[in-house]
């Protein structure tokens, strides 16, 4: 099963059919690869399930020149980590882009 998708439960208690019979899957629990595809659809349809995202790092494209608020939370995060500065204690794109603008503009950088 290489390569499948991978679901985790997001519910309290998911109830899933599978060949061997009900299935009790707390939430946090990893949707096993016994239960169908066609269970794991019914139950992703209904909002129990969320799709668990890749180990793969995303491809961030950051644009030329100096960040500004057109830039995405990923650039902002990219550039950041390329230059070395710390957005620890930011929460919000606002935060991220006047600490990463404080740092690029202070005496030395």
């Amino acid at each position: 099963m290489a390569g499948a998708k991978q679901f985790i439960v997001t519910s309290p208690l998911v109830i899933a059919k599978s060949a061997d019979g009900d299935r009790y899957l707390y939430q946090g629990a990893v949707v096993p690869d016994d239960i169908s595809d066609d269970e794991v659809a019914r139950l992703n349809e209904g909002g129990f399930l969320e799709e668990l995202k890749s180990d793969e790092p995303e491809t961030v494209t950051i644009p030329e020149g100096d960040p500004t608020d057109e830039w995405t939370v990923k650039q902002l995060e990219a550039f950041a980590v390329g230059k070395s500065i710390d957005l620890k204690g930011t929460t919000d794109k606002p935060s991220k882009l006047t600490a990463i603008l404080s740092a690029i503009t202070a005496p030395g950088a």
